[in-house]
Order: structure tokens, then sequence, then C-alpha cells
């Protein structure tokens, strides 16, 4: 078995263990894929994930982020401040990570 087809199938198994675990087998549950390997175009892996979650999870609908993650932590931080400045360092913190 290709190593990519593993990779996913190893994505597929951590999700299907998060939702049976949570009990959200049977809900809209969102799986959000984030990180490094997640921005990858290849769309065959993303394709093998959903369809393994979707054997388990059959309303489960699989995500994935656009930004990447840290985006979203520092504009958190972000929340603590005020004032021109605040808007000055989100507008290169996106200009640096999209978004």
């Amino acid at each position: 078995m290709p190593f990519v087809d593993r990779l996913a199938d190893e994505v597929a198994v951590m999700a299907i263990a998060m939702i049976r675990r949570l009990r959200l087998v049977r809900t809209d549950v969102d799986v959000v894929l984030a990180g490094g390997i997640m921005r990858n175009r290849d769309q065959l892996f993303f394709d093998r994930i959903e369809a393994a979650v979707r054997r388990v999870a059959r309303r489960a609908r699989i995500r994935r982020v656009a930004q990447r993650p840290v985006l979203g932590a520092a504009l958190l931080g972000l929340d603590r401040m005020a004032g021109p400045e605040r808007d000055a360092a989100e507008t290169r913190l996106r200009s640096v990570f999209g978004g």
C-alpha cells in the first residue's frame, strides 16, 4: 500500500475514533482537516479520508482549513487588543499567513 494511502487511513482512523468517543456518529459532525499534510492538493487523499469516515458517520462533513492554524491562534490573541495597533497587526498577519 502506498505511503499516502496509509497516511489517509491513519487520519481517518483518528477522526473515527474521536467521532465514536464523542458519540457523534449519527450527527452532522464537522471533521476539520488542518496542518501541513492537509495543505496538499491530492484529491484522492481527501476522497479516501472522506470515504472511510462516512462509512462510520454518514452525515459527517469533511472540511479543509484554508489558512494555516497559527493564523487563528494569532487572531485570538489580537482579540485582547484594541485600537489602530490591533488593526495594523491583523492586516500584517493576514498578509503573511493568508486569509
